[in-house]
């Protein structure tokens, strides 16, 4: 991303919200969507703004999305502006991975309150106990996914092979994501996403070979590929697999699984 597109779209953002700066209970504002993802967006970008509202102000509101038009030439939609209360966009504690993510990337507009900005931290933040137990359980659920897989096509069911390995992939992603304390991209920038939080080129490659690659590839190199990734941060949880299975079943294992798993095991 171009930090001077950035800008400049803040400071546009900053001119389309000015005028609802006199709505009762106005705390602030923030730049999210696309145009804040890893390598996307550029000038000719819509921005994506939301105003957040004091929640006892909130009932009061008259609009609760604004398109604002650029009428140019060419014409254009220039922004949509969502009018939010304060309880809708504080939930630190959604199991929402996008929520998280695109929290993380958002960009303050304005913050009278002086709630804005830690709203965002709040909600983008990743504490190294949660990292643990999120790489717990998804490389668990990888690895589950890989005999699985392996499992189905030896039957012949391939359809259900191909399945598996998709998941597989998915709960790689979440494991490499987590690895570099941040939560997962959205699915559709998944290669930028774990680009930008620092995962090895190569990698991604291998993430990518096993979801377009050939279609008995499997999962075993990804899989070894996020076992040396693991190796090289020091880790050691994913090498006693009995240990981490046992995890799974206790208390612990079990809130993780119900509020974060992707319903594999």
């Amino acid at each position: 991303m171009d930090e001077s597109v950035v800008t400049a779209a803040i400071q546009r953002a900053r001119q389309i919200v000015q005028p609802f700066a006199a709505i009762e209970g106005y705390l602030g504002s923030f730049l999210t969507g696309s145009l804040m993802f890893p390598g996307a967006g550029d000038a000719q970008s819509e921005l994506d703004i939301v105003v957040l509202i004091a929640d006892e102000a909130a009932p009061r509101l008259q609009r609760r999305h604004q398109v604002v038009i650029d009428r140019g030439p060419p014409r254009r939609k220039e922004a949509d502006v969502l009018f939010t209360a304060w309880s809708e966009q504080a939930h630190a504690g959604t199991t929402e991975d996008i929520r998280h993510w695109t929290a993380g990337l958002a960009r303050v507009v304005d913050d009278p309150s002086q709630t804005v900005a830690a709203l965002l931290a709040d909600m983008g933040h990743v504490s190294e106990p949660f990292a643990i137990d999120r790489m717990k359980l998804h490389f668990l659920e990888l690895h589950h996914c890989w005999v699985k897989e392996r499992r189905m096509r030896e039957r012949g069911e391939l359809i259900n092979a191909a399945y598996m390995v998709r998941l597989g992939a998915q709960a790689a992603v979440k494991t490499l994501a987590f690895l570099r304390r941040t939560w997962p991209p959205v699915p559709h920038w998944t290669v930028h996403g774990l680009r930008h939080a620092g995962v090895p080129a190569g990698v991604i490659d291998v993430v990518g070979a096993a979801l377009v690659g050939p279609a008995d590839q499997g999962l075993e190199a990804l899989l070894d590929a996020v076992r040396g990734q693991l190796d090289a941060a020091g880790l050691t949880f994913h090498r006693e697999l009995l240990v981490l299975d046992a995890w799974w079943w206790s208390g612990d294992g079990q809130v993780i699984a119900a509020r974060w798993g992707l319903g594999i095991m």
